[in-house]
Order: structure tokens, then sequence, then C-alpha cells
């Protein structure tokens, strides 16, 4: 970088890939010795952008723009703070400052892409247009003026995905990955659109991914795509093991207490066709090789331990239930709802990472949220 310290060029780097606590020590030095550097400050926002220290990242970039008030950064700095402060309104003019400061850099459109595709749709009724038809061709803008550049066509992906486009999402994603083949995030976006398209290939998908990841065991970075999509299947199972519990619910319900043994055991046994056809299409698809290779991604993701955690706590509660002759059927009752709201707490947190609401946020567990 041209024009800064050597100590905002360090910081930069560290911001790079996702060091940004190292990166405020850095500047916060910095800062120390000359409180006027405006870049220093403009970076500074943008550390506390990833904390998401919205009000700190405002006054910081503020600084930034006294500063340095015809200075890309500056703005572009300011404009994320602003957008993680929800103010809409206010970053898309500082986002559109920071393009007429800077049109031929393609960073500047894809903050204004970002910025964008991050502020609220009108309503239907309403005749103003979609922000995010803007937000992408800014996005396809960065791109061609930086065709070798992952991050430009990233966005293009983000907002194609938001306007449900997914053909334009899935070649955005593969250029990506024809620029950094190591990009294990586009590669489970790149799995999701798949996915999308077609809902029973995912565990032929995921036995493609554990294939790749036993090629290149040493290569941590290839666990996210196998563990989102390892994820998405207990998600899937979670679902299947709750509603069984209606199973042994609805027997028990139709014989006065205590029931027969027969009649217990049966109620155990309906239940049995619809786990082992799950059971055999993974087993099938996924051999005793590759199913240690999905134990070892999951062991170091707690999020992954506790969404398989709720799977298993349903069959486990339903046998209790099942099994023991209770004198009435006040218990059965309180186990059904022992063996749901976990489950219900799981789904819910699930919900909440799938859909956060953040700048630019994806959708899905991030990496952060699988190995956080």
């Amino acid at each position: 970088m041209t024009g800064v310290s050597d100590a905002v060029s360090r910081a930069a780097v560290l911001l790079g890939i996702d060091r940004h606590e190292e990166a405020a020590r850095v500047l916060d030095e910095r800062l120390a010795t000359d409180p006027g550097d405006a870049a220093a400050w403009s970076f500074r926002a943008l550390c506390h952008v990833r904390a998401r220290q919205w009000d700190d990242a405002e006054h910081a970039a503020a600084q930034g723009v006294r500063g340095a008030p015809e200075s890309e950064l500056s703005y572009r700095a300011l404009s994320l703070a602003l957008l993680g402060s929800r103010r809409y309104e206010d970053a898309v003019a500082a986002a559109e400052e920071c393009v007429r400061l800077a049109p031929d850099r393609w960073s500047s459109h894809a903050t204004l892409s970002r910025v964008l595709g991050a502020c609220p749709r009108p309503p239907s009724a309403s005749s103003r247009p979609d922000p995010r038809e803007r937000a992408l061709a800014e996005a396809l803008e960065a791109a061609r003026l930086a065709p070798s550049e992952p991050r430009a066509h990233r966005q293009v992906a983000e907002v194609s995905g938001a306007l449900g486009r997914g053909g334009e999402r899935a070649e955005a994603l593969r250029r990506v990955l024809a620029l950094d083949p190591s990009d294990a995030e586009a590669r489970a976006q790149l799995d999701a659109v798949a996915l999308s398209r077609d809902r029973f290939a995912l565990v032929k998908l995921l036995a493609v991914r554990v294939e790749a990841l036993a090629a290149l065991p040493d290569q941590r970075q290839q666990f996210y795509p196998v563990a989102a999509l390892l994820h998405m299947l207990l998600r899937r199972l979670r679902v299947v093991t709750a509603v069984l519990v209606l199973v042994p619910l609805v027997v028990l319900h139709g014989f006065p207490p205590p029931t027969p043994l027969p009649v217990r055991v049966a109620a155990l046994v309906l239940e049995l066709p619809a786990c082992a056809a799950f059971s055999w299409q993974i087993a099938r698809a996924l051999p005793r090789r590759k199913l240690r290779i999905l134990a070892r991604v999951g062991r170091d993701s707690a999020l992954l331990r506790w969404t398989a955690a709720s799977v298993l706590w349903s069959p486990l509660v339903t046998v209790v239930m099942a099994l023991v002759p209770w004198p009435d059927l006040v218990p059965v009752y309180v186990l059904a709802g022992v063996a749901w709201v976990p489950v219900a707490l799981a789904a819910c947190r699930d919900h909440v990472l799938r859909h956060r609401v953040t700048p630019g946020g994806a959708g899905r567990p991030s990496a952060a949220d699988l190995y956080g």
C-alpha cells in the first residue's frame, strides 16, 4: 500500500487473513504515536466492524473521513460502520461517495453492492426499485474491473443468491474456485446451490466431498464444506426422529394403561422402517472409511456435536416411553414434550445461525459457527 505507514500496511494484511484483534492492537499503537493518521483510523473502524462494535466503528470511521475527506478508504469504512448500525440511507450515501472518489477501483463498487444488498426491500406494493438489482449491477462492475479478484466474484454470488438467481450464483462461485481452489466456503456455497436444485442429492454430494477430504486429510480448511453438508443431513434426520415420537404416542394412547408389553414393543418396531431406510441410504453412500472421516470432522465442532445429540435425543426418549409399563398416560405425554423441547431449541439455534442479520450475511452457519 502506498502513502500509508508500515503499521497500517501490517494491519491491512492481518485484516485480510481475518486476524482483526491483532490488527487492532497494531493500529492502537500507531494511533497512540500519531492520532492524525487517517488511514489508521479507517482500518481501525474496519476492525470494529469485524468485531461488530458499531458505535466504535462509526467514531473511528468519522475520524478517518475528517483526516482524509478525499480518500476512498475513509468512506468505505464509514459505509460499513453505518450499515452495521442499520443506518441504511447514510450507509448508501457513504458508499456512493466511495465510488465517486474511486470509480475505477473494484473495491468501491463491491462496497456499494454490499451495502445495497443489505438494505431492506421495499414493500411489494411500492414503486421503489429493489436495491438488490442495483447491488447486482455494482457487483458485476466490480468483477469486470477485477476479473482475477475472487472477492469480486464472491460478491456477485452473494447478491445473485439473494435475488434467487441460482444459475448466476453458481457461475460466480465457479469463477471464485477457478481463481482460488482452496476456498472452502465457496465450495460449500456451490454445494448449497446444487442441493437447492436436487434435495435428494445430499448424501451423494456429501460422499463426493468426503472423498476429496480423504485425499487431503491434512487440509483443515476443507473440513468446512463437509461440515456444512453434514450439518444439513443431521438437521433432516432430526426432523425424522422428532416426527417418529408420534408413533409410540399414538399407539400407547389407543390402549388403556398399563399397556401390554407386545403393544409397547410393536410401537418401537413401527419406527424401524423409516430409520432403516435412512441408515441404508447413508451406509450405501458412505462406507466405513468415510464414516470415520465424518467423525473426525464432527469431533472438533461444538455445533455438529450439539446437532447430533439433538438427533439421538428423541429415539432415546422414545425407547423409555414405549418400554416402561406406565400406570397412566401422563408420563407418556410428559416424555413426548421432553423429547421435543431440546429438538425445538436446537432448531431455533440453527435458524438464528442461518438467518443472522449481518452485512453480507451468508444465510447459513459459517465456518466460524461450525469451528468457532
